[in-house]
C-alpha cells in the first residue's frame, strides 16, 4: 500500500539535512553560502560516502581523533580536495591545537580573486562551522 504524500511537504524548499538550513530553518540564500556549506559538508563527509560523487569527502572527525601523521596530512588533504571545487581558486588551512584539546581549523579560499576565511572547530568529538569571515588576503600570498 502506498502512502499519500504531504501536501505541506510539497510545498517546501528542500530540506536535505540540518546543516542545509541556518538557525531559523532558512535555505542558503547566496551563492557564497552555498559554497561555504558545499565545503563543511566535504568536510564532514567521509570519502566515497557521497553517492553523486564518490571522489569527495574528507571525514575529517577520523583525522583529528586520529594520530599524529593524520593531522599532519589533513591541511594538504583539504586543500586538494577544496581545489577540485571549480568555484574555489585556491585554498590554505591551517590545524591548531588549542590549550583546552580542541582544535581550530581555518580554511583561506579564493573565490574569484576574493580570499574567504572559514573558521571551523573541534571540540570534545564535535565538529563544527563558524561563520564566512569577511575577506582578507590570497591564500599563499597570491592575488
Amino acid at each position: 500500500m502506498t502512502q499519500p504524500v504531504d501536501p505541506f511537504l510539497l510545498s517546501t524548499p528542500d530540506v536535505v539535512c540540518f546543516d542545509d538550513v541556518d538557525l531559523m530553518g532558512a535555505e542558503c540564500t547566496s551563492e557564497l553560502q552555498v559554497l561555504e556549506q558545499d565545503v563543511y559538508h566535504v568536510l564532514i563527509q567521509s570519502l566515497g560516502s557521497n553517492p553523486d560523487d564518490l571522489e569527495r569527502g574528507i571525514g575529517i572527525e577520523d583525522y583529528l581523533s586520529g594520530t599524529e601523521s593524520d593531522l599532519q596530512a589533513l591541511p594538504a588533504i583539504i586543500d586538494a580536495q577544496l581545489k577540485e571545487d571549480d568555484r574555489i581558486d585556491d585554498s590554505t588551512t591551517t590545524v591548531t591545537l588549542n590549550d583546552d584539546g580542541s582544535y581550530s581549523v581555518d580554511i583561506a579560499i579564493s573565490v574569484s580573486g576574493t580570499v574567504y576565511n572559514l573558521p571551523f572547530a573541534y571540540s570534545n568529538g564535535v565538529f563544527t562551522s563558524g561563520n564566512l569571515v569577511n575577506p582578507g588576503t590570497a591564500p599563499n600570498g597570491s592575488t
